[in-house]
């Protein structure tokens, strides 16, 4: 095989690769969703303070990562991976039956949780339609982690077309 790197260059596909299967919490910028953001913003975006990207670490970070993986559809937006994000818009338009909603809100949850190798387990997914109007529910999962930490991630979801 030619030499396409220069004498002297290490390949990269020979040196030395660490690797490491530890699981960690992570790092990550601080998203705002709007509902809780005092700039009155609606739509995600990011917490920016003077010159300074505010970051969250540890069982934070996950949550962050749970509520955006919640929050955005699956394949609509090629930065993510096929992996990432719920299908809950597909509720809307295959005009899933009232009485299978609740069913199809638990199964896209843990499937959108469950695709984060930080995330073990989801014992419990409990969705509550509003009393004024049945196409906005609440959605609440619980989350075991890999660290055995036990969060609760609280959701709005409207399924109005």
């Amino acid at each position: 095989m030619a030499q396409l790197l220069p004498a002297g260059i290490p390949d990269p596909l020979e040196s030395d690769v660490v690797t490491t299967s530890a699981i960690e919490y992570g790092t990550s910028w601080v998203f705002h969703f709007g509902d809780a953001c005092a700039c009155g913003v609606a739509d995600p975006h990011l917490a920016v303070f003077g010159n300074t990207v505010e970051t969250v670490t540890g069982p934070g970070n996950l949550a962050q990562w749970a509520r955006t993986a919640l929050s955005i559809e699956r394949l609509k937006w090629a930065i993510y991976g096929a992996g990432f994000g719920s299908e809950f818009e597909r509720l809307i338009q295959d005009d899933v039956p009232p009485d299978e909603v609740d069913t199809e809100i638990d199964r896209i949850t843990r499937e959108a949780l469950l695709a984060d190798p930080r995330i073990v387990d989801v014992p419990r997914v409990e969705s509550t339609p509003s009393e004024d109007d049945p196409s906005s529910w609440t959605v609440s999962a619980d989350v075991f982690s890999f660290a055995a930490d036990l969060s609760t991630i609280t959701f709005d979801l409207d399924l109005e077309g």
